[in-house]
């Protein structure tokens, strides 16, 4: 493909999260960590990760729940508890 001008993104990277990662706080850290992803590679502004179109979460129902919005934890949490309620999501 090199040949013809065209070249491949290097390889995602996968990473399962430890037991300390999937308690809420560290949960949020992560999640910060990966939408601030187009800072780091200077496709936005420092701060201005929230501004990158391609930055958003599917939660299965809700398409248009954004995780910048003010109330999107509240939102999630409720999302999340209502699935392990109904056992619809295993509890880590």
């Amino acid at each position: 493909m090199q040949r013809i001008g065209y070249e491949l993104q290097d390889q995602a990277y996968d990473h399962v999260l430890t037991e300390d990662e999937r308690r809420e706080a560290e949960f949020r850290n992560v999640c910060e960590y990966i939408t601030r992803n187009p800072e780091r590679a200077g496709l936005v502004e420092r701060d201005r990760f929230e501004s990158y179109g391609f930055t958003g979460c599917l939660v299965p129902g809700y398409p248009s729940l954004r995780p910048f919005d003010p109330d999107y934890w509240d939102q999630f949490d409720k999302i999340i508890a209502f699935l392990r309620i109904n056992g619809l999501m295993r509890t880590p």
